[in-house]
């Protein structure tokens, strides 16, 4: 059963109410996982700014939730390095091998600053598999 403030929620957003990665972290906390779905379809479906996309990739990071997270970076979603930073604190391996894989593959590092870059953050977190490819 969807708890009373995730079904308020939902009905919000199904009615245009503007959103923000909050709602996504409230469908994570609550284990819906028809919800999360919900929104991360929406996400999708809206005209977002590429910050708040971001954001919303970030949640799906945070909880671990890799089918999400294909499923935005197959709808290019745009993405930077940070995002390992998140996955390496949750100590989730999957998530920081699809990240790598998925940022060599797009080449996420050229341009970016030295503190927000893969190696920086296979480093941080003495990440000797990343740091000898």
């Amino acid at each position: 059963m969807i708890d009373y403030a995730v079904k308020t929620i939902k009905i919000l957003v199904e009615h245009g109410i503007p959103f923000d990665a909050s709602v996504l972290d409230i469908a994570y906390e609550h284990g819906d996982s028809g919800y999360v779905d919900f929104v991360i379809q929406k996400v999708l479906a809206d005209n977002m700014d590429e910050e708040r996309r971001l954001r919303m990739i970030s949640c799906a990071v945070k909880y671990g939730d890799l089918k999400s997270i294909k499923i935005l970076f197959e709808h290019g979603i745009p993405f930077d390095a940070s995002l390992l930073d998140i996955a390496y604190e949750k100590g989730d391996t999957g998530c920081v091998e699809f990240l790598i894989q998925k940022g060599l593959a797009d080449h996420i590092d050229e341009g970016s600053r030295p503190h927000n870059n893969m190696m920086y953050y296979a480093v941080k977190y003495r990440d000797l598999k990343t740091i000898q490819i």
